[in-house]
């Protein structure tokens, strides 16, 4: 009985378990040192599965994360077997051959525009019929955008400049099976799919919507107040990085994750509350080549 009281109150005074990782940055002096888990602990930093020990090390992996997604080559999900919109709506008795000819000859003179606007704009076939097929064409569902509003209740999910230049809305989220319907108005961006997975650790399904429903939403979600800061003028990665470790500090964030997304490179910084930075993305992978990252963080 006493000895169990004796080591009730040695538990009692047990430290807290830290880190047993050593630094994720290779050039940190405190890496081989024994007590090295024990240095700054309550201000650790982690950028995704890496622990930092200070600031200086946090930077250099906010560096690596960056240059690493720069690097990645560029995904090509599309559908290349896809059937021809217009020879779907031909099968399903909606248009004739001959309008087909007349909406590419006005796609041709013009130059914009897909071929399902210019079936629409000419007559030929209604919005609805025209979403029917593109989802047809992508193997998913059509998604009734006015007839919920899910996508105003998820819109903080994802940067309305992301929203905007990929041409999709977060339209349900599903808490208990981690899974998103995101809709599209023309066609499936699968690569900014992945990046939506990779960055909430969720499952998506693409859908459909009608392209004036899916107008009318984006609006409404643009309308809402923001909380994601685009950055422009850093087109360089320290200074990115040195942005992201000042807005990580100011938060006194617990961790990050960074992604590809289209033109942008998105970090989003997890804390008590999420903020979300945008840089645009100028780089080609064979122009990074991680030249400026000689060290490996």
């Amino acid at each position: 009985m006493l000895a169990e009281t004796l080591r009730a109150r040695l538990r009692a005074f047990e430290l807290t378990k830290f880190e047993g990782e050593p630094c994720a940055n290779p050039n940190c002096h405190q890496r081989t040192k024994v007590w090295h888990g024990y240095v700054g602990h309550g201000t650790q930093f982690h950028c995704g599965s890496e622990w930092c020990c200070s600031p200086e090390c946090f930077e250099a992996a906010i560096r690596h994360a960056i240059c690493k997604v720069i690097a990645e080559p560029r995904r090509n999900w599309a559908r290349g077997h896809r059937v021809p919109l217009g020879l779907l709506l031909v099968a399903e008795g909606v248009i004739d051959h001959t309008s087909v000819r007349t909406a590419l000859e006005a796609q041709r003179k013009h130059s914009h525009g897909r071929i399902g606007y210019w079936l629409r704009k000419l007559g030929f076939a209604t919005e609805q019929e025209i979403a029917k097929a593109v989802a047809q064409q992508w193997s998913c569902a059509v998604y009734p955008l006015h007839a919920s509003a899910g996508y105003i209740a998820n819109a903080e999910l994802i940067p309305i400049a992301l929203l905007k230049s990929r041409r999709m809305l977060p339209v349900h989220f599903h808490r208990e099976t981690k899974t998103l319907h995101v809709a599209f108005s023309d066609a499936v961006d699968y690569p900014a799919l992945h990046a939506v997975e990779q960055m909430l650790d969720c499952r998506t399904i693409p859908c459909i919507a009608r392209d004036s429903h899916f107008g009318s939403a984006l609006s409404a979600v643009e309308a809402l107040p923001q909380n994601d800061v685009v950055v422009e003028e850093a087109e360089e990665v320290h200074p990115m990085a040195r942005i992201v470790r000042s807005h990580f500090v100011r938060f006194r964030a617990r961790d990050l994750k960074v992604v590809r997304c289209g033109e942008y490179i998105w970090v989003r910084i997890l804390g008590k509350k999420t903020m979300d930075l945008l840089f645009r993305n100028k780089w080609k992978a064979q122009e990074i080549a991680l030249k400026g990252e000689k060290q490996p963080l």
